[in-house]
């Protein structure tokens, strides 16, 4: 079960704060729009609290994949952005045959 007092202590927000973000957002992650997933036996939550590391400011919920993509990403809109003008430009190209 989700505590209150894990929240506080890692996020300074209530357990009520976190149930209003959840209900704002639908249930669902801010970025990709999953329902999120727990991902191991000791996690309780389908969505995880994101913040500014930086700032300690609570900035949504997000699922697993999604929170852990921002923080490989360093939390950098460049660093994002980067690799959204990856995607959009690099041809991919066929795996090369072998015979």
């Amino acid at each position: 079960m989700l505590t209150g007092r894990y929240l506080q202590r890692n996020y300074r927000i209530t357990l009520r704060q976190y149930e209003d973000l959840r209900q704002k957002q639908a249930g669902l992650c801010a970025i990709c729009g999953s329902e999120g997933f727990v991902m191991a036996s000791h996690h309780k939550m389908k969505l995880v609290v994101d913040h500014c590391h930086a700032s300690g400011h609570v900035r949504g919920l997000l699922c697993h994949n999604c929170n852990r993509a921002l923080g490989l990403l360093k939390d950098s809109d460049e660093i994002l952005q980067r690799a959204i003008n990856y995607l959009r430009t690099t041809i991919a190209t066929p795996p090369l045959q072998t015979r």
